[in-house]
């Protein structure tokens, strides 16, 4: 449903449901999800309407207040630093008359920015304290998998209902051999045979791993990440954006990551090895190649000029054919012209 852009009237009265006031500068900062930034004084804020299409009528997207929303008050109530859920209408009794998430800005600038700007020895530490925050989100366990909502997880994900691929190893199997037959018109065989033999090679460890549902973010990008520097030291801020946001395979995260990195920063900075020091181990290289395998194409399309180049053919068997992780994300390998990338 069409939404028609927010009024500084309403914005007003939003900042007025969570107690605040002033007259906010309105800045529209993205359409499908609609996100607006409400600029009062020194201080910041953002909301967020569900409007893509998929969530149908705009009574239906309280679920997904309360779901991002859960998301942040878990991360913080085990001691990670999260943005502030200044006001979460899950209702249409409101100046907007649909449900809405207000959150204060996080200090700090993305993650991504900050490397750009970054000395070898601040490039480090910022990407150790994201591997960090990665490890201790990680760390959170849920007993069954599935969506993070103040109802809790009491119970498997019903089996005659729509369910992620990172909640459970069958859906993860279901949606990579979706995306391998589309890729059948273009993916030659033989290669196609090569990554099928991959998968049933090391599918059973992945599935073993899907059995320990644990926080995951669900489409963690690096420019996600927020930090900012106190007393000589980087820290976490926080991590925007959490709509996915479950409890299921944590690697569903690192394929983001690695593939925003990957696209933006060349392989002679090693900027992995300082993510797996701050997370305190290396993640399992065959099982990482697995799921980039199992990614649909528009995964290493979509970040414009980050994107990953080559064919889908080229990339799945650059990825197939890695042996180490300088070899995996060395992207200038996959075809000889690539885009500008920052050192």
């Amino acid at each position: 449903m069409a939404f028609e852009l927010l009024t500084s009237q309403q914005a007003r009265d939003i900042l007025g449901m969570a107690k605040l006031t002033g007259t906010p500068v309105v800045t529209l900062v993205k359409r499908t999800n609609h996100v607006y930034r409400l600029e009062c004084g020194a201080e910041s804020f953002f909301l967020k309407l569900y409007t893509k299409d998929w969530y149908g009528e705009p009574a239906s997207t309280g679920f997904c207040v309360d779901h991002e929303a859960s998301a942040w008050r878990t991360l913080t109530a085990h001691g990670l630093a999260a943005p502030e859920v200044m006001f979460a209408a899950q209702d249409s009794d409101n100046p907007l008359q649909r449900p809405f998430l207000l959150t204060r800005a996080l200090p700090g600038k993305p993650l991504t920015d900050l490397l750009h700007q970054a000395d070898p020895v601040q490039f480090r530490e910022l990407l150790e304290k994201v591997g960090e925050y990665l490890r201790r989100m990680h760390s959170i366990r849920f007993p069954f998998s599935g969506y993070i909502t103040s109802a809790g997880l009491d119970a498997p994900p019903a089996p005659d209902q729509w369910q992620h691929f990172i909640w459970t190893f069958t859906q993860f199997k279901q949606e990579a051999r979706r995306v391998w037959k589309e890729d059948q018109a273009i993916v030659p065989v033989a290669l196609g045979q090569r990554i099928e033999a991959f998968f049933a090679q090391h599918a059973p460890r992945l599935e073993a791993i899907y059995q320990i549902p644990r926080f995951t973010h669900g489409d963690c990008h690096a420019h996600q990440f927020f930090l900012y520097r106190v007393n000589d030291s980087w820290k976490v801020s926080g991590l925007v954006d959490m709509e996915v946001a479950s409890a299921g395979d944590t690697g569903a995260d690192w394929v983001k990551m690695v593939l925003e990195l990957a696209g933006t920063f060349f392989s002679a900075t090693g900027w992995w090895n300082s993510l797996f020091t701050g997370y305190g181990e290396e993640l399992d290289f065959e099982l990482l190649k697995l799921r980039l395998l199992a990614a649909g194409h528009i995964n290493y399309t979509c970040l414009g000029e980050r994107s990953w180049p080559g064919k889908r053919a080229q990339i799945l068997a650059h990825v197939l054919e890695a042996s180490n992780w300088g070899e995996l994300f060395d992207t200038a390998r996959i075809v000889r012209s690539v885009p500008s990338r920052k050192l």
